[in-house]
């Protein structure tokens, strides 16, 4: 009778011990002497613990069958199962890349594949998935499944406002629910608060996970990541990590980093979807995390039927669509690896066909516009000049249900009001996976879709960032790229729309001529009439010793076919020069300009003659006794409105 009584309490401890045990549940083991000084828990704590484990189960089978609706309910698509169509293969998936908005100043024109809205059946299933999270998230917080999934499904869900709400609340780890907190204020575009939440979580978590979390090497493509000094030991590493995050940032004039923040925000989803169901029913791996982190969530899926004797009667594989928001937004390799010689095409923003993509939130597109950008020496500075004009979109077709102007009967009008531009200077003078940092910025609003503005600078090899975003129609436009400041006599020409009513040469006039005066008829970029434009520039360091100034102004043309490059090469062909002017000025020391810049000159050329097409221009400077200063530029020189491109031919 008494072993009996022995083996059923023992049966009984071990039952208790492994109940207290079990994952997910969020409450403590408590200990303390018993009969036989074994660990044991009250009657009242039992039973919680048993409701506790009842309704984690309900949260799962929820999901379970949510996930499992979510695949029935989906559409069907045709493969004709003929060859392989697949762009890469990432462990045991398929990836496709669609390249039809690989253009320039991109618009969603309708040729996307757009999701059909939620069945009844499907909306009502996702409702009920988030109340039973709701009710599993009141009574237990620190359950850190049921918080991650809560959070993840809100935001699925568009309710991003409530999915913070929910991290809040979330009692689980500190990390882990600061990491949450971060993926919903991301999603709220708060990126500094988000980053803020997350440099928390970086904080607490294991080392190994941070370690993972800090590695942006799934990002860019395997042949760079040790060039760019991903993959080395952790203290090595992350200076290369924040200089890539430093020159990935898309637009500076935001508080944060919104690509950081996704980073983070992409590694959250990918753990909260590792220990839950997903609607391609696979074992969660590293292949299905690296697509996470590359591409972000998938927000729409079809079921594809396979024909074909390839694979008869195969039944259907589900197929994930990426937002076609996203885009690929980091800098080239060029411009990650040298960002000072850097020219502006190597900040591309269009591409969808590359290695990893993001979309910001708030931000549904982000277009690259031209921009004039010179530099004025001014002693141990610079003064940066820049002007530019946001390009007017694309015609579009309507956006789906819920985009940015759905509720109106076209798009808005342009230029959009609300406009706010600037400028930031980043120092990327520091070698290899040195750090890149801000040492200036203005910021400015506009009342159209011109604008200029002066900056002052230190010397030293930048990376300047011309950005305009328009907040109210999820827009942004930018122009980077990089640019060395040095000490020189000699400032970048300024291409200037003439006067209105000049008909002659007015370098030599008299009159003062301001610096605000000349942005005001700044060119907006490197792209020149084929007739009159003006040419201004400042020369610094005169001290009236010198006899005389003797400048060259020449054109060259650059779009010339390999052939005629090859016989230039080898000095067969002469290179063709459409202007060469040459002149000398007497030195004048001229009073400074009513805004302080001396010796500003002008002269007025007349490109009626050239042939359209891009052209190297040179402005040369040579004081007696000294080597030359050159300056160059490449322009693109169209016709006129209302002429005939050929006629010059």
């Amino acid at each position: 009778m008494n072993s009996r009584r022995a083996l059923g309490l023992s049966f009984l401890l071990l039952s208790l011990l492994v109940l207290a045990l079990a994952p997910g549940t969020g409450a403590q083991v408590l200990s303390g002497p018993g009969p036989i000084g074994g660990t044991f828990l009250h009657a009242s704590e039992l039973q919680a613990r048993s409701d506790s484990l009842a309704l984690h189960r309900r949260a799962r089978d929820a999901q379970d069958r949510f996930e499992r609706l979510r695949a029935r309910e989906s559409s069907f698509t045709w493969w004709s199962g003929g060859g392989s169509s697949c762009d890469e293969i990432v462990g045991r998936l398929c990836i496709r890349s669609s390249r039809d908005d690989d253009t320039e100043g991109f618009q969603d024109r309708g040729t996307h594949w757009t999701p059909r809205p939620d069945s009844p059946e499907l909306t009502e299933a996702r409702g009920d998935l988030l109340d039973v999270l709701a009710e599993a998230a009141a009574e237990h917080p620190g359950d850190a499944w049921v918080a991650g999934q809560q959070v993840a499904y809100l935001i699925e869900s568009g309710m991003a406002s409530r999915a913070l709400e929910s991290a809040e609340r979330c009692r689980a780890e500190i990390w882990w629910c600061a990491a949450l907190t971060g993926y919903a204020l991301h999603e709220l575009a708060r990126f500094a608060d988000a980053e803020s939440a997350f440099e928390t979580a970086l904080a607490s978590m294991p080392e190994a996970t941070r370690t993972l979390w800090l590695d942006p090497s799934w990002l860019v493509e395997p042949s760079d990541r040790g060039r760019l000094g991903f993959g080395a030991a952790d203290g090595e590493a992350q200076p290369a990590a924040r200089r890539f995050w430093a020159l990935a940032n898309p637009l500076l004039l935001l508080d944060g980093n919104p690509l950081r923040t996704a980073h983070f925000s992409r590694h959250v989803l990918a753990r909260v979807r590792s220990d839950a169901r997903n609607i391609h029913a696979l074992r969660w791996g590293d292949d299905l995390t690296q697509l996470m982190i590359r591409y972000g969530p998938v927000i729409a899926f079809q079921q594809e039927v396979a024909t074909g004797p390839s694979r008869p009667m195969a039944p259907p594989s589900i197929v994930g669509h990426y937002t076609p928001h996203a885009r690929g937004l980091l800098p080239s390799r060029e411009a990650l690896l040298a960002p000072v010689e850097s020219g502006a095409d190597r900040w591309r923003t269009h591409l969808r066909a590359v290695h990893s993509r993001h979309a910001v939130p708030g931000i549904e597109r982000i277009i690259r516009m031209d921009a004039q950008v010179a530099r004025l020496p001014l002693g141990d500075s610079v003064l940066l000049v820049a002007a530019w004009q946001v390009p007017a979109p694309l015609p579009a077709t309507p956006p789906p249900e819920g985009g940015p102007w759905a509720s109106t009967e076209g798009p808005p009008p342009f230029p959009p009001p609300n406009l706010r531009a600037g400028a930031v200077l980043m120092d990327v003078s520091a070698a290899g996976s040195g750090e890149v940092r801000e040492v200036a910025r203005t910021e400015l609003a506009l009342d159209g879709e011109r604008g200029s503005l002066t900056l002052p600078a230190p010397l030293g090899a930048m990376l300047v960032s011309i950005e305009v975003i328009d907040p109210d129609g999820a827009q942004a436009w930018r122009y980077r790229s990089g640019i060395v400041l040095e000490k020189s006599v000699l400032s970048d020409f300024l291409l200037l729309a003439p006067p209105i009513g000049s008909e002659v040469d007015e370098s030599s006039g008299a009159e003062p001529v301001t610096l605000e005066a000349l942005l005001a008829r700044m060119l907006p970029g490197n792209r020149v009439p084929a007739g009159r434009i003006e040419m201004a520039w400042a020369v610094e360091g005169l001290t009236g010793d010198e006899e005389s100034l003797r400048y060259r102004l020449t054109l060259e043309r650059e779009d010339v076919g390999i052939l005629r490059r090859a016989g230039q090469f080898l000095r067969l062909v002469r290179p063709e020069h459409p202007l060469d002017i040459r002149w000398d000025e007497g030195v004048e020391l001229r009073p400074p300009s009513p805004d302080g810049f001396p010796n500003l000159r002008r002269i007025t050329l007349d490109l009626s003659a050239v042939e359209p097409g891009t052209l190297l221009m040179s402005l040369s400077l040579t004081r007696p006794g000294w080597p030359p200063v050159v300056w160059s530029r490449s322009i693109e020189v169209h016709p006129e409105p209302g002429t005939d491109a050929t006629s010059h031919r």
